[in-house]
């Protein structure tokens, strides 16, 4: 039914959706998985990986 009618029912069940979600992000967020380095890390780069933890 929902895919017959998307165009009808897509603003009644994406919106509420996506607006929850969005209310809940801080909540919903684990950690960051990445490393990131700036300008200043020049030279520091892999002592930095190196540090990086492992997974378990």
């Amino acid at each position: 039914v929902l895919i017959e009618n998307i165009e009808d029912y897509a603003p009644i069940v994406y919106t509420p959706t996506v607006g929850l979600v969005c209310q809940k992000f801080s909540g919903l967020y684990r950690r960051p998985r990445g490393m990131y380095f700036s300008a200043e890390d020049r030279g520091e780069m892999m002592s930095m990986v190196y540090n990086w933890p492992a997974e378990q």
